[in-house]
């Protein structure tokens, strides 16, 4: 086998492992929203982040084989993979098609929980500053006046004080 195409097989695995490796993160972080666990949720965020760059010098990897192989097949740099396929040796092309596609699938389902995480998370802060609005409002709430100008409603604050 071709080292170069060896080398592309060997990027698209390592590549789908640093896939695998952020949804594991990425279902990490969601059990700690679920949880309610707000140092674990910091902790997974750090981690999907360092993750992030450990996936993006995998796929940087893979694009710098996958121009070699371009070239090996005398295909411009920047001919995707998919179109290499078809002239890669009859034996390679179920192999590496496979790994491109489950590349692709992996990226789908990262983007899905990254996307569900963060509607999480964002429902988690609006909860809890309706709670803190509702504890100590900092500033009047807006609202709209029937000519759609906003003005604020003055919400006397309620202090509890203790006689004794």
């Amino acid at each position: 086998m071709n080292p170069t195409v060896q080398s592309l097989i060997d990027a698209l695995r390592t590549e789908m492992e640093q896939y695998g490796e952020m949804l594991a993160r990425l279902d990490e972080q969601q059990a700690s929203i679920v949880r309610f666990k707000g140092d674990e949720v910091i902790a997974a965020g750090a981690s999907i982040e360092a993750q992030a760059a450990e996936m993006n010098k995998a796929r940087t990897h893979r694009t710098d084989c996958a121009q070699a192989v371009a070239r090996d097949l005398k295909c411009p740099d920047e001919t995707p993979i998919q179109e290499m396929v078809v002239r890669l040796h009859k034996d390679l092309r179920p192999l590496v098609t496979e790994l491109v596609r489950e590349n692709n699938e992996l990226i789908v389902r990262i983007q899905q929980r990254s996307r569900q995480n963060h509607l999480l998370l964002a429902r988690s802060l609006e909860s809890m500053q309706r709670m803190i609005d509702c504890i100590a409002p900092a500033s009047p709430p807006t609202r709209y006046t029937p000519a759609g100008r906003a003005e604020k409603v003055f919400r006397p604050q309620i202090i509890y004080s203790a006689v004794g």
